[in-house]
């Protein structure tokens, strides 16, 4: 994630040699502010993103956050060549007034925190768009630096559990 706005993706390849380097697989300005927080999105939870068992395996999925208040689902499978970036499925601008500095997704639930004080809760909806589900005030009196699920829980009831930090 970078100051810039821009992210990076990297694979380790092994040559046929045995040698392992890293490969850039992306490279670019995703965010008009610095980037928070990026974070694969394997699907599983978000069982609505495809129509089709097929699409699904090749779509490569990546939630980023920012410095701009925003949360950007992308694919990073399917390129707009116009502007050298992956595919914008959705972007979410409606959780918070101000940055966000921490994001963490699971099972196709979005967690939030912000310079606002605010932690958001938003979830991945049809095709691949970006919903909000509740904005919770009131937890923190200043910015929040941390926002995590909790590990584990049970099968399908992701986003029940939460912990936030912040400079309070």
């Amino acid at each position: 994630a970078g100051e810039k706005g821009r992210a990076a993706v990297y694979g380790l390849r092994t040559s046929e040699s045995g040698d392992r380097h890293l490969e850039c697989l992306m490279d670019s300005k995703l965010h008009s502010g610095w980037i928070s927080d990026a974070q694969f999105v394997d699907g599983r939870g978000a069982s609505s993103l495809s129509s089709s068992p097929s699409s699904s395996s090749q779509q490569r999925l990546m939630l980023s956050s920012a410095n701009d208040g925003t949360v950007r689902l992308w694919d990073i499978n399917r390129w707009n060549e116009d502007q050298c970036v992956p595919e914008n499925l959705f972007t979410l601008d409606s959780v918070h007034s101000n940055g966000i500095f921490s994001m963490h997704e699971k099972g196709g639930k979005i967690l939030t925190g912000s310079k606002d004080a605010t932690v958001g809760v938003s979830e991945i909806g049809e095709g691949g768009s970006l919903q909000v589900v509740r904005t919770l005030e009131d937890i923190h009196q200043s910015c929040i630096k941390s926002v995590r699920w909790r590990r584990g829980g049970e099968a399908g009831e992701p986003g029940r559990v939460f912990a936030s930090a912040g400079n309070d």
